[in-house]
């Protein structure tokens, strides 16, 4: 009887959402063992372009505390990229996503010295921000599977 129990509570929790978003990477593309963190923000796995010519492109998740709203979350992410690397481009726009409110963040600038596009899909779960990245060099073209695999945290 403990085992129903236990199968009928772990189904309510996927029925109501309980799982974390996650991410389903293009094909082809490499796991990154033991990604950095990037201060509160853990990074729960990276995978990068299998092929190198112009430096890999990558797409990470990762997740950090937050118990506001994500409006004030995105403001903080703003604040911080105009105070250390300032983008030459940025927007943001709302972003329809069955996991919970989200936001895609779009700029460009030179991190780590070398100018580069992301991309961020930010999705907020009860007391957490899950954020998604897609980044490339900005010489490079978009991968339309990497974009798209941003995008899978929402289903």
């Amino acid at each position: 009887m403990p085992r129903l129990v236990t199968a009928l509570l772990a189904v309510a929790l996927l029925g109501a959402g309980g799982h974390p978003p996650w991410l389903r990477p293009p094909a082809g593309w490499v796991l990154v063992e033991n990604p950095p963190n990037y201060g509160t923000l853990k990074i729960l796995a990276m995978w990068k372009e299998a092929k190198e010519e112009d430096g890999p492109q990558n797409i990470s998740l990762g997740v950090q505390p937050y118990a506001g709203r994500l409006a004030s979350y995105v403001a903080a992410t703003k604040r911080m990229l105009y105070a250390g690397t300032q983008p030459t481009l940025y927007s943001e726009k709302p972003f329809a996503c069955a996991s919970g409110p989200a936001r895609l963040l779009v700029y460009e600038s030179s991190a780590f010295g070398t100018a580069a596009h992301f991309e961020q899909l930010l999705v907020q779960r009860t007391t957490d921000v899950y954020v998604a990245t897609y980044t490339r060099r900005m010489t490079q073209p978009q991968d339309a599977a990497a974009a798209s695999a941003l995008r899978s945290i929402c289903r």
